[in-house]
């Protein structure tokens, strides 16, 4: 058998041309499930009070919600004040980064 013959068959071991786009399914479908799961972790989390549900901004202790954060203001980047409902008692609550302070606020009266 002559060299140059030996040299024109096929590699046993050679991948058709199909064989990249199998790869590439293949990475498709791992990301489709990573992100499936990632979805089912976050409805998960959320249902379980860990998102922004409906509980968010309240602090549970037995029959039901007894400390809401009514509002929220941004003074800085690093300093911030909340006004906090602990049922009939208002607090503000101002954190920076040198600490917390928190007040007893007075309850408003109704205009007469």
């Amino acid at each position: 058998m002559p060299a140059h013959a030996s040299s024109t068959a096929a590699i046993p071991f050679e991948q058709p041309a199909a064989a990249p786009m199998a790869g590439s399914a293949g990475s498709l479908l791992v990301a489709t499930v990573l992100l499936g799961a990632a979805f089912v972790v976050l409805w998960w989390l959320r249902r379980r009070g860990f998102g922004g549900g409906p509980s968010a901004g309240a602090i549970e202790h037995g029959g039901g919600p007894r400390l809401t954060v009514a509002q929220r203001l941004r003074l800085g980047p690093t300093c911030s004040a909340f006004v906090v409902h602990d049922g009939d008692a208002r607090l503000l609550i101002v954190e920076s980064r040198y600490g917390v302070q928190i007040s007893s606020l007075s309850p408003t009266e109704p205009a007469a």
